[in-house]
């Protein structure tokens, strides 16, 4: 079923997906996350582990298992307007080498940190007093954001990929009672 009306929150995971799949070597980078040739994606969204079969490199992105608590206001009772942070996980897994199997993650961790770091840098998403911000081409829905610390783990488990994770914590504003579609 086609999603009509696109919730706030999904049109935020739906630009991350996107500004990932920039990472190509047409742009500059080592990995490609576009689409392999069977169309299948490397950049998803609400996956923790991958199978077998999936194409690699990959990414998924992800929330955190509890959410963070929204700012309050003055007037709580009757406000609709959500406004805080939300915090994402960024994983992604790579095929390594037998010898030293998280190197890979290492290398594609770095390229997705930079590509979000280079938002950050964006003349839109840095404007002039009195401006929106307009983060991930989304207008004044994302106010900010933190890239966090990564991790990189070897294979294990589930997965025989190396892997890494790391928080994308988002501050954002939506007003719950009109914010749809």
């Amino acid at each position: 079923m086609p999603i009509t009306n696109i919730p706030p929150r999904l049109k935020i995971l739906l630009a991350l997906t996107d500004v990932l799949k920039e990472i190509n070597p047409a742009n500059g980078y080592e990995f490609d996350l576009t689409d392999d040739e069977h169309a299948r994606p490397r950049v998803v969204r609400g996956r923790l582990v991958i199978g077998d079969d999936e194409p690699l490199p990959m990414v998924s992105i992800l929330e955190q298992p509890m959410a963070d608590e929204p700012i309050r206001t003055e007037h709580q009772r009757d406000n609709t307007i959500n406004a805080g942070k939300w915090s994402l996980i960024v994983q992604g897994w790579a095929e390594g080498d037998k010898h030293n199997p998280s190197d890979i993650a290492y290398q594609l961790e770095a390229e997705v940190r930079k590509r979000f770091a280079l938002e950050k840098k964006r003349p839109s998403a840095r404007p002039g007093r009195g401006e929106t911000r307009n983060y991930f081409g989304l207008g004044g829905l994302i106010y900010n954001f933190t890239i966090g610390q990564p991790v990189v783990r070897p294979a294990e488990g589930i997965s025989p990929h190396g892997t890494f994770y790391f928080n994308l914590t988002l501050e954002i504003a939506e007003d719950m009672a009109t914010d749809l579609g």
